[in-house]
């Protein structure tokens, strides 16, 4: 993250596009590099985990039912300080708090329902994760002007070119 702010800042003011899109693309590999490995360990070892701190099969269960919920943190992350460098800080600031909002309504809502319970409120944190992805993508895409997939985009009049 550290890195990644002043080099976006800096392509974003010579309005250099193809190291936009380049460093973006970067950040998503190293993220899937370090991140997808991770999910798979945590999954695959959940029962060993948790049986070091609880002795019942119940908090495996929802550390399985975390994996997205972790997932799509890591890509949050570099996204957050991508949407930094292009000077992007408030609406970074409020994607954070309409992914909260509308997660924590979510994790009361579904929380209380009996059938749904402690796994309702897991459904509502991995919305939040998932929301909160999105957004800050859709709006770097939207900003460099490119597709979802990294391509040329025919909105330029949104872009900061």
């Amino acid at each position: 993250m550290i890195m990644l702010i002043p080099n976006v800042s800096e392509a974003a003011s010579k309005k250099d596009r193809t190291k936009l899109v380049k460093l973006l693309q970067q950040s998503m590999i190293i993220t899937i590099c370090y991140g997808f490995p991770a999910i798979i360990i945590m999954y695959i070892f959940a029962e060993p985990l948790t049986h070091l701190f609880f002795q019942s099969s119940t908090p495996a269960f929802y550390l399985k039912m975390l994996w997205p919920y972790f997932l799509f943190q890591y890509f949050v992350y570099p996204m957050q300080s991508y949407l930094i460098g292009l000077g992007l800080v408030k609406e970074a600031f409020f994607h954070t708090v309409w992914s909260h909002v509308i997660s924590f309504a979510m994790m009361y809502v579904l929380g209380s329902m009996p059938q749904f319970g402690m796994e309702g409120v897991i459904i509502g944190m991995n919305m939040c994760a998932v929301l909160l992805m999105l957004m800050h993508y859709f709006t770097i895409c939207n900003k460099i002007g490119v597709n979802l997939l990294l391509g040329e985009s025919n909105l330029k009049k949104t872009t900061i070119f």
